[in-house]
């Protein structure tokens, strides 16, 4: 592989997306991100809950859905980051959004607030898998320690990826809820969902990213979600100020459970940002 190969397929790309209009004059416009191994269409029930004065924006992340996969690409958070905000810019967006994200898309949806926080006026998370590195890093056992060990079994580090690997990815990411029950796997997305796994999930800093974040940020959670650490997300209210939870009685996919709590946080956000 040439090093101008390795170079084109880490630059950003303009997304695959859906953009619903708002109608009559638009009130909101709200960007949705889904979590690995997903696509834009996990958010389909959620965009028909909402009103319809709400301009809407979902995007399938690089390597998933009907978005490009190329095949040297890292699928780290940063090229994640930047290829949204270009698929953004692409669209005209240059108002400020209210940015949504599931599991993944979360840790996306923070990397994108610390790099453009001018773009945003504020966020809401759904299912963060927020895990603390220095937890991670100490000899204690932690249960960021054994879901990253759950996760890391999987073959994160596997060169090639098998059908058997397949099968074994497939079952386990539904089973324990790295994914929802959108979640597809294939010959084709399977690399990048290796390597997100491993560079977004495994490898994070959103847990430290999201205590320095200025703009508010609403996380809403399941109590019956395996795959958040509880206690870190409630820490993060006294470690930051504009950031509010909310736990529901749900697991880690978004269900229409999910539905009310993300319309409330938006509008929440929205009169109390537009200053």
């Amino acid at each position: 592989m040439s090093k101008f190969k390795r170079i084109i397929d880490n630059s950003p790309r303009v997304l695959n997306h859906y953009v619903k209009k708002a109608d009559g004059k638009t009130k909101e416009t709200i960007v949705f991100i889904h979590g690995i191994g997903n696509s834009l269409e996990s958010w389909t029930s959620t965009i028909d809950f909402l009103p319809q004065d709400y301009k809407i924006i979902a995007i399938d992340l690089l390597g998933f859905g009907k978005s490009p996969r190329p095949k040297y690409a890292e699928y780290d958070i940063s090229l994640q980051a930047r290829s949204v905000m270009l698929t953004l810019v692409s669209l005209g967006i240059a108002s400020k959004v209210i940015l949504i994200g599931h599991s993944m898309g979360s840790l996306v949806s923070i990397e994108l607030a610390k790099r453009y926080p001018f773009m945003f006026k504020g966020l809401i998370l759904c299912s963060p898998p927020l895990y603390s590195r220095q937890s991670l890093e100490n000899s204690n056992i932690t249960t960021e320690k054994a879901l990253v060990a759950l996760y890391k079994s999987v073959g994160v580090n596997t060169p090639e990826v098998t059908p058997t690997a397949l099968i074994k990815l497939g079952f386990i990411a539904t089973k324990v809820g790295i994914a929802s029950s959108a979640f597809n796997l294939s010959a084709e997305n399977a690399p990048a969902f290796l390597k997100s796994l491993k560079k977004v999930i495994i490898d994070q800093s959103a847990y430290e990213d999201i205590q320095k974040l200025k703009r508010p940020v609403k996380i809403i959670y399941g109590r019956l979600d395996p795959v958040v650490v509880i206690s870190r997300i409630k820490k993060l209210t006294k470690l930051n100020s504009r950031i509010s939870t909310k736990s529901i009685l749900a697991g880690h996919d978004i269900t229409p459970t999910y539905h009310k709590p993300i319309l409330e946080s938006i509008e929440e956000l929205a009169p109390s940002t537009q200053k």
